[in-house]
């Protein structure tokens, strides 16, 4: 496996697992929507730049 596709699976499994504890009210709202913000930054700004040497 090459890297983006291990960091896009941990990416998933966190966000999944965000959802689940969210679900089961382990986690409150504000770290719930902080911890979805975070991947989505991730997923604008570092995955392009992990992305384009590879190119």
């Amino acid at each position: 496996m090459n890297r983006m596709k291990i960091f896009s699976i941990a990416c998933i499994i966190v966000l999944v697992l965000n959802l689940i504890f969210f679900a089961l009210g382990l986690f409150g709202p504000l770290l719930f929507w902080i911890t979805i913000l975070l991947i989505a930054f991730i997923a604008y700004y570092v995955v392009p730049k992990i992305k384009a040497p590879e190119q």
